[in-house]
């Protein structure tokens, strides 16, 4: 009987030790979502609108624009960060690359309707980039635009590439 129960204690002792080797090895996932977020969005460039839509690195929906007087806030949920990435306009948004978090792809019709004096907002693709120490997401255009004029005595021109 003596021997039946050192047996029983091993395989005790052996789930034991492999319980506790398993649940040591684990570290906590650092990427604990953080539920709604905000960041203050600032452009050089254009001005935000209240509804305007982001994409941010990390985020499953749209991160959307509230308006509190001269301040622009996006407010969404996205997974902690020690920088966020987006961009603007959200429907020109494709993806992030998987490999570098700063580069997205997006969606440039090669077709646009000219605007006098303007460029439309959702023609002004941009990059966003804030720290999570300050949450203050600066956008920059990726898209230049060229405004030329063409006069009455400018001859026969067909097309221009």
């Amino acid at each position: 009987m003596n021997r039946f129960l050192w047996k029983i204690f091993r395989v005790i002792l052996a789930t034991a030790s492999a319980v506790a080797i398993f649940s040591c090895g684990r570290e906590p996932d650092p990427e604990v979502p953080v539920g709604d977020v905000s960041f203050e969005a600032h452009s050089d460039y254009f001005e935000f609108a209240a509804g305007d839509k982001i994409a941010v690195l990390g985020a499953e929906k749209p991160f959307i624009a509230a308006v509190e007087g001269d301040k622009v806030r996006f407010i969404g949920d996205v997974m902690h960060s020690d920088e966020y990435y987006a961009v603007y306009p959200y429907s020109a948004f494709r993806y992030f690359s998987p490999t570098e978090p700063s580069v997205a792809v997006m969606n440039l019709p090669t077709l646009q309707k000219a605007v006098k004096n303007e460029v439309p907002r959702e023609r002004r693709l941009s990059i966003g980039h804030a720290s999570d120490n300050d949450r203050r997401m600066t956008f920059n255009e990726k898209v230049s635009y060229l405004k030329f004029t063409i006069g009455p005595g400018s001859g026969n021109i067909r097309s221009i590439s």
